[in-house]
């Protein structure tokens, strides 16, 4: 209203009606402050920019939407290609959409097919951010589509498949079906 600036139900305290205009999708300024959602994220005004990703920077914190992202080093992953895939990290952490992989090392984290979920460092594989028990990121190679394969399993979607010999495995044709040196399976 021309007293005051809402998010949803929620009073933006501080803003102001006048001068309050949508930077995109997740940020808007007025002539003091930019905000998030229904949070006052920095007074640094000048020096604001968004990155893509839902991230910003004020040139000495970075954001995710509302959420401040700590940490030293921050850059986005994936360049333009993945753009939208939302990840980023610091020195410390990874982030997916403003949210820290749990257990990923930011020094050799990679979004190795993202398309499908699929990403990696040094220790593990993730699908969809939850580490595969067991998979080796050394020897992780694509099948076809959501099916990969490593120097020990075959997995589809985070879980791994029996019975399968990854030596031998690959996608037939028809794309739903898989082989290997003994057998045929619908993947």
């Amino acid at each position: 209203d021309h007293k005051h600036v809402f998010h949803q139900w929620k009073l933006i305290h501080g803003a102001d009606p006048q001068t309050y205009t949508f930077l995109d999708a997740h940020y808007a300024r007025d002539k003091a402050a930019v905000y998030s959602f229904a949070k006052r994220l920095t007074t640094r005004t000048d020096d604001f920019q968004t990155l893509g990703a839902g991230y910003a920077t004020d040139g000495r914190h970075h954001f995710y939407q509302d959420i401040v992202i700590k940490g030293r080093g921050f850059e986005l992953l994936g360049g333009a290609a993945h753009d939208g895939r939302g990840y980023a990290r610091t020195r410390q952490h990874v982030y997916h959409h403003g949210q820290v992989v749990r257990h990923a090392d930011a020094g050799t984290f990679e979004l190795f097919k993202p398309e499908v979920g699929i990403t990696r460092d040094k220790r593990a594989v993730y699908f969809n951010d939850q580490i595969i028990a067991g998979a080796d990121p050394a020897t992780f190679e694509q099948v076809h589509g959501y099916t990969f394969k490593d120097r020990g399993g075959v997995y589809t979607e985070g879980r791994r498949l029996s019975g399968i010999n990854p030596a031998s495995v690959r996608a037939t044709e028809f794309g739903n079906y898989l082989v290997d040196d003994q057998s045929v399976y619908k993947a």
